[in-house]
């Protein structure tokens, strides 16, 4: 259901759909010097693997691909979700809401909000600057709940790295690079715990992170702070 009047496009209603996935959606595009895009995702699942496949052949990197948008440089957007399940690479999110938000070049995800973990905080950006060296920065933070419930969106990647109850956990990663494999390599940051009656086995955690990003940052990309 589509509306065309000067530069602007409203979508009333649409549907993406493909073999994983199913969305409702509505938005407003507008067209001009610095264009704008918003969105709203509701109901159903999306798999974000579906529509951003590992590249064949010479690499195409999310970075490429954001220093040569035009939008990306020039306009603005936000998209909001609220979606049954949120499905990306070692992700499994259900009954996830949230935003993002481009403005700048730079996009942020904040306000998430999980419907199963109302405990957890969680929220990221992604920036260009002016020499076209990208910057991400991203943070977790957590209280009173159980180990199991904090990874379970990761699958088996940490392997019962954690066990116990966990009053506290704040992690924030840092990285900077020319590319999305540089900002992999850069990774670092901190990592505060405090867990009661349980126990932390710090390489099957390293190797979790590692797996978690698709690449080996430096040597011990989390400073573990605080832990009991």
């Amino acid at each position: 259901n589509l509306r065309f009047k000067d530069d602007r496009l409203d979508i009333r209603s649409g549907n993406i759909k493909a073999d994983q996935s199913g969305v409702q959606f509505s938005g407003v595009y507008k067209r001009g010097n610095i264009p704008r895009l918003d969105l709203n995702l509701t109901a159903g699942t999306l798999n974000i693997d579906e529509f951003m496949p590992e590249p064949q052949g010479k690499k195409t990197s999310l970075m490429d691909h954001l220093k040569h948008s035009d939008f990306f440089s020039k306009g603005k957007g936000e998209i909001r979700f609220s979606l049954d399940k949120l499905n990306y690479k070692h992700l499994i999110l259900d009954q996830v809401a949230g935003g993002i938000f481009l403005n700048n070049r730079e996009i942020k995800i904040k306000d998430l909000v999980f419907g199963s973990n109302s405990s957890i905080k969680s929220g990221g950006k992604i920036s260009m600057d002016a020499k076209d060296v990208a910057h991400f920065e991203g943070s977790v933070q957590a209280h009173k709940m159980e180990t199991k419930n904090l990874f379970g969106f990761f699958g088996d990647m940490f392997e019962n790295s954690l066990s116990g109850n966990v009053e506290m956990v704040d992690a924030r990663l840092k990285g900077s690079g020319e590319d999305w494999e540089g900002v992999l390599r850069s990774l670092a940051g901190s990592l505060s715990l405090d867990i009661q009656s349980g126990n932390i086995d710090q390489e099957k955690l390293k190797r979790g992170v590692r797996r978690l990003f698709g690449s080996s940052p430096q040597a011990n990309p989390l400073e573990k702070e605080n832990a009991s």
